[in-house]
């Protein structure tokens, strides 16, 4: 049976979250004379309203996090082949 972390590559994941943090400010910041592209932003005057940005920080923390775990998995199975191989130098007792 395969691993599914052994799929996953921390490289991407961190890209994505990144990719998403563009996105988010983008909208943010970018718009048309009559107000911002995200309609659950608040337009000018309003109060703001932030909760576009608490979703997409949950989504761009569980990418991260999935990497810090992908990249610790991978961690772990380089240290543990070093392991087998600094002891296949030495001789059985």
């Amino acid at each position: 049976m395969l691993d599914p972390l052994a799929q996953l590559d921390q490289q991407k994941l961190y890209e994505s979250a990144r990719n998403v943090e563009i996105l988010v400010w983008r909208l943010a910041h970018s718009g048309t004379e009559s107000g911002p592209l995200l309609l659950t932003n608040s337009l000018p005057g309003e109060p703001a309203n932030l909760s576009f940005e608490r979703l997409f920080g949950k989504l761009i923390a569980s990418q991260d996090m999935m990497a810090r775990v992908v990249a610790l998995k991978n961690e772990r199975l380089i240290n543990r082949t070093v392991q087998n191989v600094a002891a296949l130098v030495f001789f059985p007792l």
